[in-house]
């Protein structure tokens, strides 16, 4: 699914989208994951993404 040029059953598709987005996320040391949606009458999937959280020097955050 996180192939490049991978569209599964959308012929329509371009297949970057998720392949780029892995990539992103993974750039910045975080992670993608996909499961089933557990909503909703039709089937369909659901991704996470995960980000470390930054380390903002604390004079940057009390002049805010």
């Amino acid at each position: 699914m996180f192939r490049k040029f991978w569209h599964g059953s959308r012929p329509d598709s371009t297949g970057l989208g998720l392949h780029l987005v892995k990539g992103l996320v993974e750039a910045h040391g975080g992670t993608v994951s996909v499961g089933p949606a557990d909503v909703g009458p039709r089937p369909g999937a659901r991704f996470r993404i995960t980000l470390p959280a930054a380390d903002v020097p604390e004079r940057q955050v009390s002049q805010q």
